[in-house]
């Protein structure tokens, strides 16, 4: 294992997982956190502020909110703006289903990019994927994606290719809104996933050749691999954790610890977060 330096990364990228629920129910999500006492969002601050203090030596710091559903989680909006004041760059990712016009102006004004989960522009395949909601409520992904971009925040694209949809034709959406940032993320197989019956697994050359379909050679190729150990992550009772060794290793909750002594009970590989591009975000205005 690798000890962390904060003194040696140019850039950083910390994830705050603030919930597992989420109105869809994708059969593949390892989004399968305990959430027996979830950080309230004062106390997600709290937890920010430390690590904005620690990592004040830092050029290039972003704070991405997920989950789950981040919008399900009561005052979300003020961990965005706190991380806005501190200077750090700010981002969702969300499925999509409350991405109203008034949510994006209001709670989500802090937020300098918006990703969407897309799976598949086929609905029939998102309700078998479980990208719906109980009554079978799915998403105008398009219709989203454009909002988003009117509303002048910048675009991220997240698919996760899987068994159920490595032959799925994205071309729609990304090359007629061209989003800033896109990432086909390889299905995890090594990590609990929502439904254990469930095998995401496609083979190597079954996600090749959906990167290759898509014509998109602008986005990031995520493989299981690059993503192990490559994410700063926070699980909803503000643990720091890993999914290394197939099961989720994780530190005390940063509310009793600082940031530094928790990134020693897990696993980051600062070389694989360069290697997928994750400081992207250092290159933006």
């Amino acid at each position: 294992m690798k000890t962390f330096k904060l003194p040696s990364f140019p850039e950083i990228c910390v994830n705050f997982h603030l919930t597992n629920r989420c109105p869809f129910r994708c059969r593949y999500c390892h989004s399968t956190f305990l959430e027996e006492s979830p950080v309230s969002a004062h106390q997600w601050i709290e937890i920010f502020s430390k690590i904005n203090q620690e990592t004040e030596h830092i050029q290039f710091r972003k704070l991405t909110l997920s989950g789950g559903e981040p919008l399900l989680v009561k005052n979300m909006e003020l961990i965005l703006e706190s991380a806005k004041d501190a200077g750090w760059q700010t981002g969702i990712i969300s499925c999509g289903l409350n991405l109203s016009e008034e949510v994006i102006r209001t709670r989500l004004k802090d937020a300098d990019s918006i990703g969407v989960s897309v799976d598949s522009l086929d609905q029939n395949v998102n309700r078998l994927i479980g990208r719906s909601t109980l009554t079978g409520e799915t998403v105008d992904y398009v219709g989203v994606c454009k909002l988003i971009k009117k509303l002048g925040k910048k675009l991220k694209i997240n698919t996760v290719v899987h068994s159920l949809n490595w032959d799925q034709d994205l071309k729609p959406l990304l090359h007629s809104l061209k989003p800033d940032r896109v990432k086909f993320l390889q299905c995890r197989t090594d990590v609990d996933l929502r439904d254990r019956d469930f095998s995401g697994a496609v083979r190597e050359d079954e996600y090749q050749k959906f990167v290759e379909n898509q014509f998109y050679p602008e986005a990031v190729v995520e493989s299981e691999i690059l993503q192990s150990g490559s994410y700063i992550m926070l699980d909803p009772e503000g643990h720091l954790f890993d999914t290394v060794e197939g099961k989720r290793r994780k530190s005390p909750s940063l509310l009793g610890i600082s940031f530094t002594e928790g990134m020693e009970y897990i696993y980051y590989d600062h070389q694989k977060f360069q290697a997928r591009a994750g400081n992207y975000f250092s290159s933006l205005k």
